[in-house]
């Protein structure tokens, strides 16, 4: 299991406070394996970096408070040992094409021994290969070769942006982002993001962010379709559905149906768990950042309606949540009963609204599972 973080601002901000945050909201997805792409105001790639371990990614995130948006990484390394050469992003450079790839995957290919042997063929070369050597006293043998099977995703991927093939051929679950970079300028051309019903991939949009994510909470707007890949180009600033498509993936439940036609993954409103252990949250230059997510004035929430609520609004809850309880220990300490009795008042109302949306998305999650055993979909045709 992986997870996936894409992050875009277009009000010239700063995002690393944000992918920390999306981070930490799904890090129980993987914390064995990192890498990342950030990308300039100019929307020039100005970064490829991966890594094995937090501490180290961290560090090469820290150079980039500045940039436009990132393609974010981790990982829980299932096809093969944790080392950086083997972690997303996955960089495909093709012979016949000016343009770069680097792709990131959440997911399990099983077909990925008949794809590389293909690619193998068409003399395509994997970087993620690694093999393994046992000493026994003086005698060395080699052990067995391993490759991360995403690659395979990866290149029979850039195969199908390329139209070099209709459709993708890889199996499995997939979720994916990718960019399209050109070779010599390194320019950002496009960004490809879709999956099929094996693994979830979240759109969100909140003030002046766009967001692709793992784990959190989508809406019917913004809701990504199975099996779709999707195209966003720089030049236009137009989103087009390829003609092109993933392949289907069933998933079998204890319900008896495939993967809810909400699109919102697996939990219609599960952060993962969030560690405060990260190495992310020992620095508290992040907190000097403007969150893209947030409202200037708390009271802004109170009028949140939960039936109506986006991503964003209960994001921007949550945090204001936080920060309202911490200010409440600060003016309890300083003995400012006064102050101290309004965050009060006021916690116990967001509160309020927060456990009222979490009980209205938890119904609205049974009554599609109903609804999915009847045979009947939410959008309102049969499955």
């Amino acid at each position: 299991m992986c997870g996936i973080v894409y992050i875009r601002r277009t009000d010239g901000g700063k995002i690393i406070k944000t992918l920390w945050k999306k981070y930490n909201a799904q890090k129980t997805r993987g914390k064995d394996g990192f890498g990342f792409v950030a990308v300039d105001n100019r929307g020039m790639m100005s970064e490829y970096c991966r890594a094995a371990d937090e501490k180290s990614i961290k560090k090469s995130l820290d150079a980039h408070h500045g940039a436009r948006e990132i393609l974010f990484h981790h990982r829980t390394p299932t096809s093969t040992v944790n080392v950086k050469e083997t972690a997303h992003p996955i960089k495909v450079s093709l012979a016949s094409s000016k343009y770069d790839y680097y792709v990131i995957h959440n997911g399990i290919i099983s077909n990925d021994d008949e794809l590389k042997k293909a690619h193998n063929a068409q003399g395509i070369a994997y970087t993620t290969e690694i093999s393994t050597q046992y000493t026994v006293g003086s005698v060395v043998y080699r052990g067995a070769t391993k490759f991360n099977d995403s690659e395979a995703l990866a290149v029979d991927l850039v195969l199908t942006f390329e139209n070099a093939q209709s459709t993708s051929r890889a199996k499995g679950s997939v979720a994916f982002v990718a960019y399209q970079i050109h070779r010599i300028t390194g320019k950002v051309i496009a960004l490809y993001y879709g999956h099929n019903a094996g693994a979830p991939l979240i759109l969100t949009r909140g003030n002046n962010i766009m967001a692709l994510t793992s784990e959190g909470i989508s809406d019917y707007h913004n809701a990504l379709a199975d099996d779709v890949i999707y195209r966003y180009d720089y030049a236009t600033d137009k989103t087009a559905k390829m003609t092109a498509t993933l392949s289907s993936y069933a998933v079998i439940t204890p319900y008896g149906y495939g993967y809810s036609g909400y699109g919102y993954g697996y939990s219609r409103y599960g952060y993962g768990e969030t560690s405060k252990k990260s190495a992310w949250n020992d620095n508290d230059d992040y907190d000097d950042d403007d969150d893209a997510l947030l409202v200037a004035d708390p009271l802004h929430l109170l009028a949140l309606n939960p039936t109506t609520m986006t991503e964003a609004e209960y994001l921007t809850l949550l945090e204001s949540v936080d920060e309202l309880d911490e200010d409440l220990r600060t003016y309890e300490v300083r003995g400012e009963v006064a102050r101290a009795d309004e965050i009060k008042s006021m916690l116990a109302e967001l509160t309020s609204i927060q456990i009222s949306y979490e009980r209205y998305c938890n119904i609205h999650e049974l009554q599609d599972h109903a609804n999915a055993r009847r045979g009947t979909h939410p959008f309102g045709f049969t499955r």
